[in-house]
């Protein structure tokens, strides 16, 4: 029987997914139990595309975070980040990839969990962030992020809970948090998570400043994929938000509007006693309770973006 090409599995897995049921706990994957049987190259993913072939997403879920966590040679993620998009956009945004013990309405009131990857962009640096936060906390709870090399990315105690809030932040890293396996552990719990863009073009930069002429207003350029069509696991938030002097929220955020071109000329009214502007782009997507938030933020002084 002839292999498919590395270019074919794509549109094949496509094909495949395009139809695939969610996987029960209880869906067993036999031995050349499709046709798609032995017609995948023999590479660190041919489990994987077996699975998705087979209808069973949990099991492939598990094998590709088994090939992301034990590989000796990474595997790049233009390979498995289509995979991981089908994946996502076949789970319920991801909500259906793990396994809950008990049945899924004893988890509607445990506290809500979210890890945010943070770009942040202003007019002398970019630097990245982590941040856990944690809705419905009770105490401080320890938390560690490791990936699989054991490089440890987040660590610590999160603050005492405020109106039963509760967060901890990174350092922040010259370099981006690279996308692939992780290991989060909040107090006794252990959550396995792949972190990875849902942007087409993960490379390309969200949001750029463009300054157009002399004594005019800033023009904030965003990424073609933005106005791109987009399925409900890949809606962006655009969000304008004014900070004061002291970086604190000084309004309501505001949607940001894009034109035919990707531009969002900032708003002219001016809140009081504002000194900052930041243009907030964001996409989010699930690992069972665990919501994974990409974030990329630029920031200037209002003095730059804004004139009289």
């Amino acid at each position: 029987m002839q292999l498919i090409s590395a270019k074919g599995i794509v549109f094949f897995l496509f094909l495949a997914v395009s139809v695939c049921r969610p996987a029960l706990a209880s869906d067993q994957v036999q031995t050349g139990s499709t046709a798609a049987g032995g017609w995948f190259m023999p590479t660190s993913l041919q489990r994987v595309y077996q699975a998705l072939a087979d209808h069973n997403m949990l099991l492939a879920w598990q094998e590709l975070r088994i090939v992301l966590q034990q590989s000796k040679a990474p595997v790049a993620p233009d390979l498995w980040r289509p995979v991981f998009q089908q994946l996502i956009n076949q789970s319920d945004c991801g909500r259906r990839l793990t396994e809950y013990p008990g049945a899924m309405s004893d988890w509607v009131h445990q506290p809500r969990i979210s890890l945010s990857i943070q770009d942040k962009v202003n007019l002398s640096q970019r630097v990245y962030q982590l941040k856990l936060s944690i809705d419905g906390a009770s105490k401080p709870v320890a938390v560690s992020l490791t990936d699989s090399r054991g490089n440890q990315w987040l660590s610590g105690a999160t603050s005492a809970p405020e109106e039963g809030y509760s967060e901890l932040e990174s350092r922040e890293w010259f370099q981006s948090v690279p996308e692939g396996y992780y290991q989060l552990n909040i107090g006794e719990k252990h959550y396995p998570l792949i972190l990875a863009s849902l942007q087409e073009t993960a490379r390309a930069p969200a949001i750029e400043l463009q300054q157009t002429e002399k004594n005019t207003a800033g023009v904030f350029v965003f990424s073609p994929d933005l106005s791109a069509d987009r399925n409900a696991c890949q809606r962006q938030r655009l969000q304008w938000q004014w900070f004061d002097s002291d970086y604190q929220l000084a309004t309501p955020a505001e949607t940001i509007a894009l034109d035919a071109k990707g531009h969002g000329v900032p708003p002219r009214d001016r809140p009081d006693n504002v000194n900052w502007l930041s243009a907030v782009v964001a996409d989010s997507y699930f690992q069972g309770a665990i919501k994974i938030e990409n974030v990329h933020r630029l920031t200037v002084p209002v003095r730059y973006i804004l004139t009289d």
